[in-house]
């Protein structure tokens, strides 16, 4: 990149750079889609037909929604009666709309489908800003029975790092030094302290 760059006269030096970055995602047009509800129906139709730009483009005009997509999204996720492929879908865009879309996804713990319970808890460790509330959310899966649950809400933890360390810290030091303990929730604890605690001192045994 630099030896093309430094060819060019200096008024132009930004435009051979320019051809090599990745194009950043187009920005959807703010008239893109008439209200909410057509764009909640693109999406959903796009996730069906794995149509990847158009679930993309719909997402995006969503996020730019605010958190007024939280409601209607969280309905699809927590109605039993909806087709999963959408249910799982709408997680990928609720998760981006902020803190408040923590609520839908702690209701979605409680369904009856294991697939929708572990995309809420992955869901809830990728909410920013994140918040004590979601932390301790996910600290009471870390002694649940289910081991794909304490495997996910461990990296849900980690995706959150650092805030989650006064609550989580210690108690993922104890899952991995616990010769006992599965050993993929070992291996999982021993990712998510690298994330959470990054300049622990304690020797791993």
């Amino acid at each position: 990149g630099k030896a093309s760059a430094k060819k060019t006269a200096p008024g132009h030096a930004a435009e051979p750079a320019a051809k090599i970055q990745p194009k950043p995602a187009p920005a959807v047009p703010a008239d893109a889609f008439p209200n909410l509800p057509a764009a909640i129906e693109s999406l959903k139709a796009a996730a069906k037909a794995s149509d990847t730009e158009s679930f993309v483009r719909a997402e995006q005009w969503i996020v730019m929604q605010g958190s007024a997509g939280i409601e209607p999204l969280g309905k699809i996720l927590n109605d039993r009666q909806a087709e999963m492929e959408h249910r799982i879908a709408v997680c990928r865009t609720l998760r981006r709309l902020g803190p408040q879309a923590k609520v839908p996804f702690k209701q979605a713990l409680g369904d009856t489908s294991q697939q929708i319970q572990l995309n809420a808890i992955k869901s809830l460790g990728l909410i920013e800003p994140t918040d004590q509330d979601i932390i301790q959310t996910l600290d009471g899966y870390l002694d649940d029975a289910d081991v794909r649950k304490r495997t996910e809400a461990i990296f849900a933890l980690a995706n959150i790092g650092a805030p989650a360390k006064d609550a989580v810290g210690e108690k993922l030091v104890k899952m991995l030094n616990d010769p006992k303990e599965n050993e993929t929730i070992r291996g999982a604890a021993r990712r998510a302290l690298d994330e959470v605690a990054p300049r622990r001192t304690f020797v791993d045994r």
